[in-house]
């Protein structure tokens, strides 16, 4: 199939996606397949959901300017998943998001509370079963890191998904230095 076709194709499946959903499907591609084989026609009527890593911005690819959703890594990680996950951003606000694809689940309730790490108290939040602590406890514990944006943390050169909380960012307990454990030291009973 040459290209001409293969943009006819994409765009005649794209509208019966949309007529039998209800809702403009995305094309899902990165730059090193977009580029050779996707027509700049494409662009005008198709978000783009663009997989792009290691860089700062996505490129453009194949005559689109701009993206909907950007998928920046495959090396990052969730508490509860094994192994890498893919780590993405989209380019507008909640309320956008919300507006074009449906709004959100009800908001997680978290319980804030404070922990020690090495003798230094940071602000923590419970979400589930699972621990997270502010950010900055990573200096205290020398462990290397630089922030990412949308709440990633990159600690070690492994992407960690945080929690992005009253504008702060909070990271899963046990991502904080290898072999950290937190201990349940007592109970309170009222």
């Amino acid at each position: 199939m040459d290209n001409a076709s293969l943009a006819t194709w994409i765009e005649d499946w794209m509208n019966q996606v949309e007529s039998a959903a209800g809702r403009k499907p995305i094309l899902y591609t990165y730059p090193y397949f977009a580029d050779p084989y996707l027509q700049p026609t494409l662009a005008s009527s198709i978000p783009l959901w663009i997989a792009n890593y290691d860089v700062s911005q996505p490129a453009n690819a194949a005559g689109w300017t701009s993206w909907t959703f950007w998928q920046y890594s495959d090396t990052g990680s969730i508490p509860g998943v094994t192994g890498n996950v893919d780590l993405d951003v989209y380019s507008g606000t909640l309320t956008d998001l919300e507006n074009a694809y449906g709004s959100s689940p009800a908001p997680t309730a978290y319980t804030q509370f404070n922990v020690f790490v090495l003798d230094h108290p940071y602000s923590a939040i419970a979400v589930g079963d699972v621990t997270y602590v502010l950010w900055t406890a990573l200096d205290t514990l020398g462990t290397s890191h630089f922030y990412k944006g949308t709440g990633v943390m990159n600690i070690n050169g492994k992407d960690v998904q945080g929690v992005v909380y009253q504008g702060n960012t909070y990271l899963p307990w046990y991502s904080l230095a290898s072999g950290i454990k937190a201990e349940k030291l007592w109970n309170f009973y009222m």
